[in-house]
């Protein structure tokens, strides 16, 4: 819009002290203009707005706050570590069952993934089998043992003691 295009001495009309004068009379004569049911309803129409408005500040406003709620509770949330099983190399089984199956006569050690399994074919070498279970169990630092079948006596079909144990490390991410 160009400064041509403004019509100033019609500006300057609005802008005389009998500008105000002029509303002044207006307002008085709106009434017996237009009808007071009309201004009831302006009045009404307007009363909502305003309120209308004054709701949605509230709710914003709360909004708001929730929204610096949910963003402290977000930057106090721990970490919380990934933990991952990963199984024992049968290379690194196979090399440790080598080591140990000397150290306990009659009983047979068998490896197959992460697992080593230890049977005997007699009760009376329980005092082997459990040490043998416990000296797989603590084999290494870094190794979780986990217990995956155990029997003993009658409930073992081709021998009288049998255990067969999973060996994992644990990964922290």
């Amino acid at each position: 819009m160009s400064t041509q295009a403004i019509n100033f001495s019609q500006l300057a009309k609005y802008l005389k002290p009998e500008a105000s004068q002029d509303l002044n009379k207006f307002l008085e004569t709106l009434p017996a203009n237009v009808g007071k049911v009309a201004l009831i309803v302006a009045a009404i129409v307007w009363a909502s707005a305003a309120g209308l408005a004054l709701y949605t500040m509230i709710q914003t406003k709360e909004l708001a706050e929730l929204k610096t709620e949910l963003a402290e509770k977000t930057a106090v949330k721990p970490v919380v570590p990934h933990i991952i099983k990963k199984p024992v190399g049968k290379v690194a089984l196979e090399k440790f069952v080598k080591s140990i199956s000397n150290a306990y006569d009659g009983l047979d050690f068998r490896v197959s993934n992460n697992k080593i399994t230890i049977i005997s074919k007699s009760l009376e070498l329980y005092p082997q089998f459990r040490e043998a279970m416990g000296h797989v169990a603590n084999a290494r630092g870094g190794w979780v043992a986990s217990i995956d079948t155990l029997c003993m006596g009658n409930e073992c079909r081709s021998a009288k003691l049998a255990v067969t144990i999973s060996l994992n490390t644990i990964v922290v991410e």
